[in-house]
């Protein structure tokens, strides 16, 4: 599959280090060798590898994302990787087994972002704000100020029992399309409740 996928022949790659061959992100378009960059220390990969060569103990579906240059377009791909040991003639060799799994994971990616949304107005829902909201005050990011500006709709139900409730969404819907085109790229556009919606600015602090 690896061969297929990178356009390569087996006869032509015996003596090249991993990354040059698959085209890793880090180092294709370089006179690097895979290995030789600061990034290549904190390469999953290469960690797992190592830690078969050097304690022996076997990778059973460990689950990795790496990246690569496939036809000059960087894309990522996610693997479930097995490796084991095997030594011939004092010589330690991993044996490495690849399974693609990078449609899984693309699929599981967009199911989070979905289960995450307010599908009526395409911001965040309650329980993903209020996760976003925890995180930004957590201990790791204490330091960091923040500011929240909460927005409610006053007689919402009026317009929903006189015009209908399609014309209360479309009103929602208009609402937060023009919030997200004047909030920042850092900013979070929330749906807190039915006509209540909260936006978080990162870094910020209220100004008299």
């Amino acid at each position: 599959y690896m061969f297929k996928y990178f356009k390569l022949s087996p006869f032509k790659i015996k003596g090249k280090f991993f990354g040059n061959v698959f085209k890793c992100d880090k180092i294709d378009g370089t006179k690097l060798i895979c290995g030789e960059t600061d990034k290549c220390s904190n390469c999953d990969l290469r960690d797992g590898v190592g830690t078969v060569l050097k304690t022996g103990k076997s990778l059973d579906d460990v689950v990795l994302k790496h990246n690569f240059i496939i036809e000059g377009i960087n894309e990522v791909k996610w693997f479930k990787v097995s490796a084991s040991l095997v030594e011939i003639e004092e010589r330690k060799y991993a044996v490495i087994s690849f399974s693609d799994i990078t449609r899984q994971k693309q699929y599981e990616d967009l199911l989070k972002l979905k289960l995450s949304l307010d599908m009526q107005t395409g911001t965040l829902n309650k329980y993903s704000l209020i996760e976003v909201l925890q995180n930004l005050v957590s201990e790791k990011n204490i330091s960091k100020k923040i500011t929240i500006s909460m927005i409610d709709f006053d007689d919402f139900k009026h317009i929903n029992d006189t015009y209908g409730h399609l014309a209360g969404d479309k009103i929602l819907e208009g609402f937060s399309k023009i919030s997200f085109r004047n909030i920042r790229r850092s900013d979070i556009l929330g749906r807190y409740g039915g006509e209540e919606f909260a936006i978080i600015f990162p870094n910020t602090e209220p100004q008299a």
